[in-house]
């Protein structure tokens, strides 16, 4: 039977707890060596106010007078900036703020700390802020147009008072910019169009369909909330010309192709002052659609027609599909004509041919049309 000794154990004992306080002293030495850490006062209250490729820093810095500099990371701290801080007069919390730039779009995460030349520091605050870029700014759209019409057309300068009826700006709209050239002077005329405004009316607007000096351009201002630049849409073109029939007839069909009985029309029975208004059906940045009121020797119905305008200066033709009839390209069938609808740049002109269908019973109904600027 072995003894334990307690002599021995005493001595085990005593060794431990001699060890154990030699380590503990140790530690408390290492920081007695380091001395007290002095905290420096942090940034307080900070806010970002976005901007385009941008952002604006703002913070309070406290009574703390031993603060010289901000320190700003961003990007993970690859990237940072140094703010210099100035007191002034005022006792108590001073505001401070800075404006980063090159800034990629989207979100950032910022990290301020305040130093000075003994090397004190402080805690580091963090905020997050958005930048806009192009993707958003693509987005951006010109305010709608709710209708555009042509008035008081002079027959001498061929020019007109066109009008625009706006509809709701969407949410940050606060201005709209229409710039174009009176015809014939070639004055540059520039409309700020506020986001309050209903309808805005253009003097002297040319004639000419396509032609670069006759085009309304537009583009709306956008002031999202806090930002600090004023973002712009992309410019787009709109325009509204007025044509008049040179000359022009209409035949009607049975569904199998049969011309009816006398129903051969002569040539218009609109006179030349009964004027077809052609107009962009929306802003685009190349126009290629455009809408019409107008179909054959018809008056203005509420089912608008539309041109589409292809590379080749042919034009296709299609109506708002209405519950009696459809309105569209010749040679669907195959005892109709296939000629197509043809634009002449130089001239102007229009040679048009297109058909309606019945929906009813699928009679047929076939314009041909020389259509001249007004």
């Amino acid at each position: 039977m072995k003894r334990i000794s307690f002599l021995g154990l005493a001595t085990a004992l005593l060794l431990f707890v001699s060890i154990s306080c030699d380590d503990l002293n140790n530690i408390h030495q290492k920081y007695l060596d380091e001395g007290e850490t002095t905290y420096l006062g942090r940034p307080d209250s900070l806010k970002t106010f976005p901007g385009a490729g941008r952002i604006k820093l703002t913070w309070y810095q406290n009574a703390d007078p031993k603060i010289e500099t901000t320190v700003i990371y961003w990007n993970l701290r690859q990237d940072s900036i140094v703010r210099t801080f100035d007191r002034n007069s005022i006792v108590g919390y001073q505001k401070d703020s800075v404006l980063i730039e090159g800034l990629d779009e989207g979100s950032h995460t910022f990290e301020l700390m305040n130093k000075n030349r003994k090397g004190e520091k402080s805690l580091f605050s963090i905020i997050q802020g958005e930048t806009f870029g192009n993707a958003y700014i693509g987005r951006l759209r010109v305010r709608p147009i709710g209708s555009i019409r042509m008035e008081a057309f002079d027959e001498t300068a061929k020019n007109a008072l066109v009008v625009i009826n706006w509809s709701t700006p969407t949410a940050n709209c606060v201005e709209t910019i229409v710039r174009y050239k009176k015809y014939p002077s070639g004055e540059e005329v520039v409309r700020r169009v506020k986001s309050t405004d209903t309808h805005t009316e253009l003097e002297e607007a040319g004639n000419r369909l396509f032609h670069p000096d006759d085009m309304l351009y537009l583009s709306s201002l956008y002031l999202p909330a806090g930002s600090i630049d004023t973002l712009y849409s992309t410019e787009l073109k709109q325009q509204i010309v007025a044509y008049k029939p040179a000359s022009g007839s209409r035949k009607e069909y049975f569904s199998n192709g049969q011309q009816k009985e006398d129903d051969d029309y002569p040539p218009y029975s609109l006179t030349p002052d009964d004027v077809k208004y052609i107009w962009t059906t929306m802003p685009q940045e190349n126009i290629s659609i455009m809408d019409c009121d107008r179909f054959g020797d018809f008056q203005t119905f509420p089912d608008l027609f539309r041109f589409t305008f292809n590379a080749d200066n042919t034009v296709d033709v299609s109506g708002f599909s209405g519950t009696s009839y459809i309105i569209s390209n010749t040679g669907s069938n195959s005892w109709e004509p296939k000629t197509v609808s043809v634009y002449n740049p130089v001239t102007r002109e229009f040679q048009m041919i297109y058909k309606r269908t019945i929906n009813s019973d699928n009679e047929v109904t076939i314009f041909e049309e020389t259509l001249v600027p007004r």
